[in-house]
C-alpha cells in the first residue's frame, strides 16, 4: 500500500478544463509559480472529489492574489499548482507521519481505536535506546525476569511500532535480541518473541512527500544528477511561493528535511544548504507541524481559538488552549458572540486589538486570540463554511462574520504572498534574496500611509510576542511549583 498525490495546475490557460485545472506530473524548474499544499482533508469524499477540493484551493489564490495583483495590474499570469491526496487506508490521513514528529507515543484517538491503551511507538536514532527501556522492556519482563510468550502477546495486543529509518529497524531488533538474552530467554524463545514484535511493525507512508520532492524540489537544486551553481539553485527555489494549510505545513517541513539530507550528496556545503532553506517562502495557515526553530521564510498564521491545528504539546500551546477554552466556556454560558481576551497582549491604543508575533524559535508566527464571531454552543475552531472559521480560513479578503483581527491576518498573509511572488519575478540572471519580514508584510501597492501603519503594527506585535512568552513562562513556573511543591527550572520548556 502507498500514499500518493495528484498535482493540478490552474492558470488562465486551463480555463474550460474540468475543475479549470490540468493534472501535471512536474513543475518546470525555472517557472515562477505558487504551490498550494492543503490539509489532509483534500481527499475523495462522497460529496466532493479530491481534485475538486484542490482546484478550490488554487482558485482562491488565483482570484484573490493572481488576478488583482498580477493579471489585472501587470498583465502577468502566475500558475497556481495544488495537491490532492490519496492516503493509504491505514495511514489515517497522514496522521502517523505527522505525529511521529511530536512524540514517540501516539494517542489512541489518532489510530481511531476504541481501546484507550492503544500505543503507537515511533523510533528514531535519537530516542531508540530511551524508549526501548521505557516501553519495550516492560512488555517482555516483570521484575527483570522473563515472562511467557502468551503474556508478551497480551501486553502488546494494542500496540504498533514504526521506524523513521531502516537503520532504526535493525538497531531495534538488535536491542531486543540482547535484552531478551540478558533476561534469560533461550534461542528458540528469542526467535519466537522476535516474530511477535515483527508483526507489530507498520510502515510510515511518505511516498507522497517523496513524489513532491522528486518532481518539484530536486529539479530546482540539480540537473542531470549534478549540483547547480548555488546562485542558480537559490534563484529556482525563490521562484516558488509555497502556501500551506494545516497538514500541508508538515509536508513542507518534510520536504525541507529531504533537502537537508539530499543536498550534501550533490556536493552542497552546510552553509549553502542553510541559505537555500532560508530562501523558501512558506505562508502557512493554521499549521499542523513542529513549530520550533523555523527557517526564515516559514511564516505562520494562527488563531488561538483554532481547535483543528495539531502541534506538539508544550507550554505555549497549553497556555493558549487553556485560556481560549476558558473564554469559550464563558461565551457559551452567557450566549456571547464576542468578548475581550485579556490573556493576549493588547495594542496600546486599542483594547480589542490583541495580537502577537512569535519569533522563529516559537514558530515565526502571527497569532491572534480569535478571528471570527463566536457561535455559542458550537465548535469554536470549526465554525463557518469551508475555508472560513478559526481553522479553515485561508482567504486574503474579508469574510462574513470575521472581526478586524481576522481580517488583519488575511491582509498580512496577502501582502507576504504578493511580495513573495514579486521577488520571484525578479529572479532573472541574478539571484535576488527574499525580502525581510518587514518588507514582506508591507503594502504591495506601496501605500506610504498603510506601510507606516503596518510597520507600527508589526513592531507592536513583536513586543507583544515577547510579553506573551514571558506570561507563558510565568504560568509554567507557577504550574510546576504547584505540582511539585518546589521550584523547578522551566528552561527550554516553552518551545
Amino acid at each position: 500500500m502507498t500514499t500518493k498525490i495528484t498535482m493540478l495546475m490552474r492558470s488562465k490557460r486551463t480555463e474550460g478544463l474540468a475543475h479549470h485545472t490540468a493534472i501535471t506530473l512536474e513543475i518546470p524548474p525555472e517557472e515562477t509559480c505558487v504551490l498550494y499544499i492543503g490539509g489532509n482533508g483534500t481527499v475523495d469524499t462522497p460529496e466532493s472529489p479530491a481534485e475538486k477540493k484542490a482546484s478550490g484551493d488554487a482558485k482562491r489564490v488565483q482570484n484573490e492574489i493572481v488576478k488583482p495583483f498580477f493579471m489585472d495590474a501587470m498583465g502577468i499570469d502566475i500558475p497556481v499548482y495544488a495537491v490532492a491526496y490519496d492516503f493509504d487506508e491505514d495511514d489515517y490521513g497522514g496522521a502517523r507521519t505527522l505525529h511521529s514528529d511530536f512524540s514517540p507515543v501516539i494517542s489512541d484517538n489518532v489510530l481511531k481505536s476504541k481501546n484507550t491503551t492503544k500505543q503507537y511507538l515511533v523510533f528514531n536514532h535519537k530516542n531508540i535506546k530511551r524508549e526501548f527501556r521505557r516501553y519495550v522492556m516492560p512488555w517482555v519482563s516483570t521484575d527483570s525476569k522473563k515472562i511467557s510468550q502468551d503474556e508478551i502477546k497480551h501486553r502488546t495486543r494494542f500496540s504498533k511500532i514504526s521506524f523513521e529509518n531502516p537503520d532504526d529497524y535493525d538497531k531495534f531488533f538488535h536491542l531486543l535480541r540482547g535484552g531478551l538474552s540478558k533476561l534469560g530467554y533461550d534461542e528458540s524463545e528469542i526467535e519466537s518473541v522476535l516474530k511477535i514484535f515483527s508483526k507489530l511493525v507498520i510502515e510510515q507512508h511518505t511516498e507522497h512527500i517523496d513524489t513532491l520532492f522528486n518532481s518539484l524540489m530536486l529539479p530546482r537544486i540539480s540537473e542531470n544528477g549534478k549540483r547547480l551553481p548555488i546562485d542558480d539553485a537559490l534563484r529556482r527555489i525563490r521562484k516558488i511561493t509555497f502556501i500551506t494549510h494545516c497538514y500541508g505545513a508538515f509536508v513542507v517541513k518534510k520536504l525541507q528535511e529531504k533537502i537537508k539530507s539530499e543536498m550534501p550528496k550533490l556536493g552542497y556545503s552546510d552553509q549553502e544548504i542553510k541559505t537555500l532553506l532560508n530562501q523558501m517562502l512558506i505562508v502557512s495557515h493554521a499549521p499542523s507541524c513542529r513549530l520550533d526553530n523555523q527557517t526564515n521564510g516559514f511564516i505562520s498564521f494562527m488563531s488561538a481559538f483554532d481547535t483543528g491545528a495539531e502541534t506538539p504539546d508544550n507550554w505555549v500551546r497549553a497556555y493558549l488552549k487553556t485560556y481560549a477554552r476558558r473564554d469559550a466556556r464563558a461565551m457559551d454560558a452567557n450566549r456571547m458572540a464576542d468578548m475581550e481576551h485579556t490573556w493576549m497582549p493588547k495594542f496600546s491604543d486599542a483594547a480589542q486589538m490583541r495580537a502577537a508575533f512569535l519569533p522563529r524559535n516559537y514558530g515565526n508566527m502571527f497569532i491572534i486570540p480569535r478571528g471570527f464571531d463566536y457561535e455559542p454552543g458550537g465548535d469554536e475552531g470549526m465554525i463557518g463554511e469551508p475555508n472560513q472559521g478559526e481553522h479553515g480560513n485561508t482567504h486574503y479578503i474579508r469574510m462574513p462574520n470575521q472581526n478586524m483581527l481576522g481580517f488583519m491576518l488575511n491582509q498580512i498573509a496577502r501582502n507576504v504572498v504578493v511580495n513573495g511572488i514579486k521577488n520571484s519575478l525578479a529572479q532573472n540572471a541574478k539571484f535576488v534574496p527574499l525580502p525581510s519580514m518587514s518588507e514582506l508584510i508591507s503594502s504591495p501597492t506601496d501605500n506610504a500611509k498603510e506601510n507606516e501603519s503596518l510597520a507600527n503594527v508589526f513592531n507592536q506585535m513583536q513586543h507583544n510576542g515577547k510579553t506573551l512568552i514571558k506570561n507563558v513562562y510565568k504560568c509554567a513556573t507557577e504550574t510546576l511549583k504547584s505540582d511539585s511543591g518546589h521550584n523547578i527550572s522551566t528552561k527550554n520548556k516553552t518551545r
